[in-house]
C-alpha cells in the first residue's frame, strides 16, 4: 500500500492532538502501526509541516529537528495543501 503523504507535501497537524495518546498509520506498508503523541510534539499543532521522508514505516517531517515519527491520524484529513493563485 503506498504512503498517503509523499515526500514535499505540505499538511497540517492537528490542533487537538492529546499527549500519550496513541494515532495510527491509514496507509505505507504496515497501516496497523500505532504511533504515541508526545509533549515535544505540541509546537507543530495547528502548523502546517514538510513531509521530509519516511522512517520505520511512519513520516518524518523536514520542520522537525528531533526526528519524531508521525502518523496519517496526526494530520488534517485532506490529501495536500495546495496553493492556487489569485491572478
Amino acid at each position: 500500500m503506498e504512503y498517503r503523504y509523499k515526500p514535499g507535501d505540505r499538511v497540517r497537524v492537528k490542533q487537538n492532538l492529546e499527549q500519550l495518546k496513541i494515532y495510527s498509520m491509514r496507509s505505507g506498508p504496515c497501516p496497523d502501526i500505532k504511533v504515541g503523541f508526545v509533549s515535544d510534539m505540541k509546537k507543530f499543532c495547528g502548523k502546517i509541516v514538510t513531509i521530509g521522508g519516511y522512517r520505520e514505516d511512519r513520516y518524518q517531517l523536514k520542520e522537525d529537528t528531533m526526528n519524531w515519527l508521525w502518523s496519517d491520524d496526526m494530520f488534517e484529513n485532506s490529501k495536500r495543501l495546495t496553493c492556487h493563485s489569485l491572478l
